[in-house]
Order: structure tokens, then sequence, then C-alpha cells
């Protein structure tokens, strides 16, 4: 992966038989995570939904989009799949829950990893968060939006403590591995902050709240200009591998959501048993609700490199 990391990236939110998620965890964080990078692939991050605890939700960059198709049909028909793919669908009961994403901008993508992560095993519990919000409306992000959010929105968040460490829109190339659906005809935004802490996180919530430029300027534009209340997921950072960077927790990870599961598909009703399952450590909130982080099983909180003000542009 090159310093641009990951131009293209999948939100995966899988729906869980009850009472696997614990099982999938440990078979994804030990067979799943260096199998596929050892094939080019990014294991972003991996969480638990907060909020529900038969969902696991997980990040997965790529370079390219016909990279993103050799790699996976290797991974699928590869040694790690077939050896533990079945054992993987057995805790499943939906995995097409998927956002396929791109950088809204040049220097919006993840930063690169800071630390090697952890090796498999690893149980240390670190203490930051991710926040991810998704935005929605009825047609493409534009200019207009994106220099809006960069220019007035983005600071805005850095100087309140909750600058984005990416922000992603709607990748809309062809899917180049339809066996694993994503999902079509939606138009979404997604940013990503990450913080020390779950103080952190709050404090910078609290600042936002008394930010007359925040509450009077920025928040009803951003209102105006999306289809409906964003959609936020909060989790435990350190199921967000380093792979991350840093601009931006084992926490709140603000991401789509739909807050509410989207209609659910048995396995058996698949084209393939070349379907993937899920890791760790996430949330889904609904917009206006609140979480606690949960410790996820393996990754220490993203280690991302140490950026001045100007390297972020802020």
């Amino acid at each position: 992966m090159n310093i641009a990391r990951c131009p293209i990236v999948e939100l995966r939110q899988y729906a869980l038989q009850p009472g696997r998620r614990e099982a999938l965890i440990t078979l994804f964080d030990r067979e799943f995570v260096e199998s596929q990078e050892e094939l080019g692939m990014a294991v972003l991050g991996q969480f638990r939904d907060l909020d529900n605890r038969d969902r696991f939700v997980w990040l997965r960059g790529f370079e390219t989009m016909p990279g993103r198709a050799k790699a996976l049909a290797s991974f699928y028909s590869g040694p790690a799949w077939r050896a533990h793919g079945a054992e993987a669908n057995a805790t499943m009961i939906d995995s097409d829950n998927v956002l396929l994403l791109r950088p809204a901008s040049a220097r919006s993508a993840f930063p690169a990893p800071g630390a090697p992560r952890p090796p498999a095993g690893h149980t240390e519990s670190p203490t930051s968060l991710v926040l991810a919000t998704i935005y929605y409306r009825d047609r493409p992000f534009d200019d207009d939006f994106l220099n809006f959010f960069d220019r007035q929105a983005r600071p805005a968040l850095a100087e309140a403590g909750a600058g984005p460490l990416a922000w992603l829109q709607t990748e809309y190339a062809e899917n180049t591995f339809p066996v694993l659906p994503v999902r079509t005809g939606e138009h979404a935004f997604a940013w990503f902050a990450r913080f020390s802490s779950a103080a952190q996180a709050a404090a910078a919530e609290g600042r936002l709240s008394r930010s007359d430029l925040w509450q009077e300027k920025v928040l009803p534009r951003l209102s105006a200009m999306t289809a409906k209340a964003p959609d936020r997921l909060r989790c435990p950072d350190r199921s967000v591998a380093p792979a991350l960077g840093r601009r931006g927790s084992q926490g709140p990870l603000s991401v789509r959501g739909r807050s509410a599961l989207r209609p659910v598909i048995p396995v058996a009703g698949r084209q393939s048993q070349l379907i993937e399952r899920a890791p760790p450590g996430l949330r889904i909130v609904g917009a206006g609700q609140r979480s606690e982080p949960v410790a996820c099983a393996r990754y220490r909180p993203l280690r991302l490199p140490h950026f001045t003000a100007a390297q972020l542009d802020v």
C-alpha cells in the first residue's frame, strides 16, 4: 500500500447468529487478518457493534478495483478461507451490508500506520475511540458539499478536538467481485475521527454543542445539504488496527448504519459459498444516541504518526 492509503475502502457490517460474535472475532483475528494482507489487502479496522451483540463491522482497503477483484478471488479460493470459511459462514446471517467508498480528495484517505500490528493473541485493551459519521443524500456528493466540508466543517471539527482522520464518499465503480455484493443506488459520505479516550470524545462533543460556529453556521448547512440525520458508529479503537494511521480510537466510530438492520438474507440463499464474515469491536448507534466503548479482543489503539497542524491542513 502506498502513502495515500487505500483508494478503495469497504465498510462491512455483518448480522450474526445470536451469541456467535465472539467466536467469529476469535476466528477472524487468528485466521483472516494476515492471510488477507499477504494478498495486498489492508484490514483497516474490526469492531463490535456496541448496540447490537450480534453485529460485527470492519473496514477493508484496496489499491485499485482490478486489484480488489484479484485479491478477493485469491483469498476466497485460497487455503485460509478453504480451511475456515465454513466455520465463519456458520456465524453469519447477512453479510451484504457493505458500502464501497473512496477518499473524497487526494488528502482525505486513511493515513499510513505509525506502528506494526500486534501479533495474533494480543489482548491488551486500548482506551482510545474512533467515531464515524455517515451522511446520505438523493444524489452524489458534489464539489459544493466537498468544499464546504473541507473548508468549513472540518476546521470547525478540528477546533473542537474532533478533527477528521479520513473522509470518504461512495465509489461508483462496478463491483469487480460480484460474489460479495455491495450496496448500490445510494450516495454516502463518511468521516472518521479518533480520540485518545472516551473522556476526550465527550469533551469534543461538548465543545461542538457550545460552538456558535458549529451550531449556527456549519450544522444547519450540513443538514440542508443532506437527506436525513447522519448515522453514527462508535467503537473501541483497538479493533481499528494500526492500519488507520494517525490523523484521528478505541471507541466511537460513526460510520453508516441506518441504525436499523437491513433485511436479513440467509446464507443459504447466496450465489456461492465464497462469502466472508467478520471481525471484532464495534457499535452502531442511531442519530442522537450514545454508546459506551467495549474492549475488542486484539488490536491496540491506533498508532498514528504525529502530524503537525500544517500537515493536516487544518
